[in-house]
């Protein structure tokens, strides 16, 4: 009878042991998996680089000498956008405008928005990788010339200016020596909301057979 229970009481202790031990490693592998989880949980909740935006273009065509002839463009659109140009300044739709060789961005007298403009020196995008904390220009009335010779007061930014003329443009045509003369600096362009950025290059006033008024421009948006 002795034995009956001796027997018993060590096969029970054998089952609770091996059920202990079981347990046991049910336990760590179930450690391991939840670690692993945290692990890749973690790696998911790391933030993946920003790839910054690429260049585009945008072309159009403006010859009009009217001083109240813009065409009015949109960064987030990265179109043209149509307005009532008799309420342009109170509209928050656009951010740069054209005409000509003249510059609006959406500020100082030209609009309600919070824009600017700033000319950055450099000749590439590659070459200008932060956007300044200070030194952006807004809309004034400064001289335009509507027709050939003769200048009036209009709101324009004057941070566009052609490297040998005081002209308030980013092109100027010298007459008597028939030649151009471009600012194809990188700008940097303040948005109306002024919280967003664009880097610019005004590529071209000219198309491939000559004629004026054939406007480019490249640009990157947004620019961080």
């Amino acid at each position: 009878m002795n034995i009956i229970i001796i027997n018993h009481f060590m096969k029970t202790n054998k089952l609770n042991f091996a059920v202990f031990g079981l347990k046991q490693i049910m336990v760590l592998v179930t450690l391991c998996l939840l670690s692993s989880g945290f692990v890749a949980c973690s790696d998911d909740d790391k933030d993946e680089p920003e790839i910054p935006a690429e260049a585009k273009s945008f072309s159009f065509f403006s010859d009009s000498t009217t001083p109240n002839d813009w065409v009015y463009f949109s960064f987030e659109k990265g179109d043209s956008v149509v307005i009532d140009k008799a309420n342009a300044a109170k509209d928050q739709s656009w951010d740069i405008a054209f005409q000509r060789y003249y510059v609006r961005t959406n500020c100082g007298t030209s609009g309600e928005g919070q824009g600017g403009a700033l000319d950055t020196k450099e000749t590439s995008f590659d070459a200008v990788t932060v956007v300044p904390t200070s030194g952006f220009i807004v809309d004034a009335v400064k001289p335009m010339m509507t027709v050939m010779g003769k200048n009036e007061e209009r709101t324009l930014n004057p941070a566009f200016q052609t490297p040998n003329n005081d002209s308030n443009s980013w092109a100027w045509y010298y007459y008597m020596e028939k030649r151009w003369d471009y600012n194809n600096n990188v700008f940097i362009i303040k948005t109306a909301d002024g919280k967003h950025y664009a880097k610019i290059i005004m590529k071209q006033y000219k198309n491939d057979e000559g004629k004026s008024g054939y406007i480019k421009f490249d640009y990157v948006y947004p620019f961080k």
